[in-house]
């Protein structure tokens, strides 16, 4: 039988084996521009986690009251994010 249940990003109850990025992720964005950790590039296999690593990430941002958008590559994504960018929404 197969542990592996494949959730498509659905959070975790615990996120284990993933705080020193956590830990990264929260300092670069208490020490601003030009910290090490504001740049990241999340990879991995199928199921890994990258995704649940993105929300967590918007998670801390969010309560960190930074501006966040939440986004998927399909079609319209430019448009999308224009509009979330915009400084007053594009009708």
């Amino acid at each position: 039988m197969n542990p592996f249940k494949p959730t498509a990003g659905k959070m975790p109850p615990v996120l284990i084996g993933r705080q020193s990025t956590i830990d990264d992720f929260s300092e670069a964005l208490e020490n601003g521009v030009g910290a090490p950790g504001r740049i990241m590039l999340v990879t991995g296999q199928r199921g890994f986690g990258k995704t649940v690593m993105l929300t967590e990430f918007r998670r801390i941002a969010k309560a960190r009251h930074w501006e966040t958008i939440g986004e998927t590559a399909s079609e319209g994504l430019v448009a999308r994010l224009v509009r979330a960018l915009a400084p007053h929404p594009i009708r």
